[in-house]
């Protein structure tokens, strides 16, 4: 019978290759690492501005909605008095929006909208009641942002029907 040897020849690493594999990694990894994270800063605040123009479209939807409607509480001049119509118990567009709001408040967002006085259609109060018959509505979210809150605004320049 007959033997047959087999021989197997396994060649480790040496010190120097490793070396060299760790000194390559050194270099690598880090600018890797700075890339993710500007990636991922990027990406915030991408979501965030999202988010934000969701909330502020919403919102503004709904005003420019409560501008042409007939119901008697609402309509261009429910505009005067913005703090009724925005906080009145039940009936405001903070109560009417909740469904919306709130699950943008879960995550960091909150909004306020204000209105100019009476302006013209160029924006700019004349003073003259003949021009002046548009309001400027503004809604103002805030979101966080990686480097801080961050405001956005959307306006809209409503007048009565």
């Amino acid at each position: 019978m007959r033997k047959s040897h087999i021989c197997f020849e396994q060649r480790a690493y040496s010190l120097v290759e490793a070396v060299i594999v760790v000194a390559v990694l050194a270099i690598a990894i880090p600018p890797g690492l700075i890339s993710l994270r500007e990636t991922t800063t990027q990406r915030a605040e991408s979501v965030g501005v999202t988010r934000a123009t969701s909330l502020a479209s919403a919102v503004m939807e709904q005003v420019i909605a409560d501008v042409t409607s007939d119901d008697a509480s609402l309509g261009f001049a429910a505009l005067s008095d913005m703090s009724v119509y925005v906080d009145a118990a039940g009936v405001g567009l903070r109560d009417r929006v909740d469904g919306v709001a709130s699950g943008a408040e879960s995550v960091g967002l909150s909004y306020t909208v204000s209105a100019s006085a009476l302006v013209s259609i160029d924006g700019a109060a004349t003073g003259n009641p003949a021009e002046d018959l548009f309001r400027i509505v503004t809604v103002s979210v805030v979101y966080p942002s990686p480097d801080g809150d961050r405001t956005l605004e959307l306006q809209a320049l409503l007048g009565d029907d």
